[in-house]
């Protein structure tokens, strides 16, 4: 039986911007593809792994950042969290898992929203629809 967990959090101000998505304009449909799939199997890892899996999120919580949290077991928001799905604005599509597991979280009128709008929620109310388990000051 394993024991322990993983404590993920980010350095600086906030806890994860996600990849910068100008650099998606310059590869093949093939190479995003491969791209994603690569993501998938990281945040996987996340998702199963045999020791529970905690992010303390601040700051931005954004696209990738946001997909890689949600893939955590417990996630603990800073007051500064805030979260958001930029990739609609740019034509593009989450590509690391989020579209399965955020709707999970946060129902799928709400992500859909997110994905197709922009819409940003912060700390207080990303925990009361569930994308922390808690925030703290």
């Amino acid at each position: 039986m394993a024991r322990g967990a993983v404590v993920l959090h980010g350095e600086g101000s906030n806890f994860s911007a996600g990849l910068d998505l100008s650099n998606l304009a310059e590869i093949s449909v093939a190479e995003g593809i491969s791209h994603s799939l690569a993501w998938h199997r990281a945040f996987d890892q996340i998702e199963y792994c045999q020791v529970p899996v905690v992010v303390v999120m601040h700051g931005a919580v954004i696209g990738g950042g946001l997909e890689l949290a949600t893939a955590a077991h417990i996630r603990v928001a800073e007051h500064s969290a805030f979260y958001a799905l930029p990739e609609g604005k740019h034509g593009i599509f989450v590509g690391g898992g989020g579209s399965v597991r955020i709707p999970r979280l946060i129902g799928t009128a709400r992500t859909m929203d997110m994905m197709l709008t922009g819409r940003t929620y912060g700390a207080e109310e990303g925990a009361a629809i569930g994308f922390s388990h808690s925030s703290k000051p």
